[in-house]
């Protein structure tokens, strides 16, 4: 058996378009598995369309919402299957997906993270692979910065200067991203296939993360613990764009206050630079809110500044945070 775990909030339509491609794949080629599906306190009628539409699907009900990584973990400790897999509100199967996976985890027992080919509603490929995680400190620094004071958005870093693509950005795979079957450091999180045992021995998410870097200090515990990644290109999947991470203050918020978190967790030679950068760079954004009167705007890089001040002052050790994965009874 396998287990499928989604959450939804809001969009409903594309949540339940998500969870009938997941359903039909099983069906299809013939896979036992389960769906558990958190509700994130979805203001929209999500509840009631899947039950209504899949009433075999487990459906965990919450009134608040919890963000990604503790959702996840609500389903993770509910599942039964050798294999685990995690996937967006807003993603489409488009193969085998399942079949394929369980197939390089038969033949390599090492193997504790797979991902596949994603491609974009337009029909383009979606950079979704690293072959390592950290770029340099230099290169780290200019992406807060642009975080904060966003210029670029990833689609745009492919017309970057020539000379910024072959520097500082070199290796950064929005700039060059390559689009072969490999073992790589990092996968993206719209969709993961996890060996259990795996996930047994390092538990599950950072309970820390609201929403991001959640799969990126997962996917560094499993390398630690002696399992690989894998891009797998011989399966897809189709993204459906972003409907479940809308650049709202929460988001915004959680976003960067966790990248801290993360870095101070995964590479802690970065940690006081990063950490600096976003409580100054956000204070300087909530003063120029302050100055062109945006007092919600002033009030979130205020609130993010702070908080990142207080994460400096007193960091947090990840060990607290990670609930663990009991055994299959």
């Amino acid at each position: 058996m396998i287990s499928v775990t989604l959450i939804s909030y809001n969009s409903p339509e594309v949540t339940i378009e998500a969870i009938g491609s997941i359903i039909k794949s099983l069906e299809k080629y013939n896979i036992d598995g389960e769906i558990i599906v958190v509700d994130n306190n979805s203001t929209e009628n999500n509840v009631k369309l899947i039950e209504k539409i899949f009433p075999n699907v487990a459906l965990i009900c919450l009134d608040e919402n919890i963000g990604f990584a503790r959702a996840h973990n609500l389903a993770l400790q509910k599942t039964r299957g050798k294999y685990v897999f995690i996937a967006n509100s807003d993603v489409v199967l488009r193969d085998n997906v399942f079949g394929n996976s369980i197939e390089k985890f038969e033949h390599d027992p090492d193997l504790a993270a797979i991902g596949p080919l994603v491609y974009e509603k337009d029909g383009s490929m979606a950079s979704t692979s690293r072959d390592f995680v950290f770029y340099s400190l230099l290169s780290t620094m200019l992406s807060v910065a642009n975080a904060v004071f966003p210029l670029a958005t990833r689609a745009e870093s492919q017309h970057m200067p020539k000379f910024l693509k072959n520097t500082i950005f070199k290796n950064h795979e929005s700039v060059n991203p390559i689009f072969e079957s490999r073992y790589v450091d990092w996968i993206d999180g719209m969709f993961v296939g996890f060996r259990r045992s795996f996930l047994e021995r390092i538990g599950l998410f950072d309970s820390f993360y609201f929403f991001d870097h959640e799969i990126g200090d997962i996917l560094n515990r499993l390398r630690d613990a002696g399992g690989s990644i894998y891009f797998d290109t011989s399966q897809s999947i189709t993204h459906l764009g972003g409907h479940s991470r809308k650049r709202n203050p929460k988001i915004i918020r959680a976003s960067l206050i966790g990248y801290i978190h993360y870095i101070y967790n995964n590479r802690k030679d970065y940690f006081y630079p990063i950490a600096f950068e976003i409580c100054i760079l956000s204070y300087l954004r909530s003063i120029y809110a302050r100055a062109i009167r945006n007092s919600s705007d002033h009030e979130l890089w205020h609130a993010i500044s702070s908080e990142a001040l207080s994460y400096i002052r007193k960091p947090i050790k990840r060990e607290y945070t990670i609930p663990q994965l009991g055994e299959v009874q």
